[in-house]
């Protein structure tokens, strides 16, 4: 029962982390040459702008994965869908292709300030590790931990800055499900259904769940990210002809 929707997840997170990675470093890269009346664009605006554009580009790439790993988690005993690919044919057919974009709009208006928050959050974790590396010895202890640590406080800064966009997402996603609450498709609407039947505290529901998974799992992603960077720049500096960019 606690990895029901485990495939569909698998198929989101590896497609969605090479797909963000990607689109972010090519962003950043691009508005980094990019100059406003001869003037260039500060870190902190660079990191937001690029991971606005990533989240819009992840998630639109990516969504049909997204909404499928809700389904099969909400699932009771009597199940809908028997495995991955009934799911999509059961899908296709009672919903149409739409339905697999149903509540991507949300997710969007969820995603884009998230992506953003913990790109920013981390580049701005980084810098501040570097100038305490130059004022502190203490910090040199725990340099090695730097991209776990700054991924930790990346993802707990970007679910609690967006966490209620995060219930509205789910609650639309499972909208054509019969024991689940039928919700308007308006996401300012949804919001204002669950804050009046189940008060402000229903758009946190789940938080502390979604911060014990969001913290490590952004970590351990920053962690591998950064490790893999460091190797694929250690290989093109000791070879004359690079083959990563």
């Amino acid at each position: 029962g606690l990895w029901k929707g485990n495939l569909s997840a698998e198929y989101l997170y590896l497609s969605y982390g090479a797909i963000q990675f990607a689109t972010y470093s090519t962003m950043e890269e691009s508005l980094h040459q990019f100059t406003f009346l001869g003037y260039q664009l500060p870190q902190s605006t660079v990191s937001f702008a690029s991971g606005f554009a990533t989240g819009i580009v992840a998630t639109m790439c990516t969504y049909p994965f997204d909404l499928l790993r809700t389904r099969f988690a909400a699932q009771g005993d009597v199940k809908a869908y028997q495995g991955f690919f009934d799911s999509i044919r059961a899908i296709t057919k009672s919903e149409g292709i739409q339905g697999f974009y149903r509540g991507m709009w949300p997710s969007l208006v969820q995603i884009m300030p998230y992506i953003s928050l913990v790109f920013g959050t981390y580049d701005y974790s980084t810098r501040w590790f570097q100038l305490a590396k130059e004022r502190s010895t203490l910090i040199h202890y725990i340099s090695p931990f730097q991209d776990i640590i700054c991924g930790g406080i990346a993802g707990t800064v970007g679910k609690l800055g967006v966490f209620p966009l995060d219930v509205v997402r789910k609650r639309l996603q499972l909208f054509a499900r019969e024991q689940v609450p039928v919700y308007s498709s308006s996401v300012w609407r949804t919001i204002r259904e669950i804050a009046l039947h189940e008060g402000i505290q229903g758009l946190y529901r789940g938080l502390v769940p979604g911060l014990v998974k969001s913290a490590p799992a952004s970590a351990i992603t920053f962690f591998i990210y950064g490790q893999m960077q460091r190797a694929c720049d250690e290989y093109n500096k000791r070879n004359p002809q690079k083959i990563f960019p």
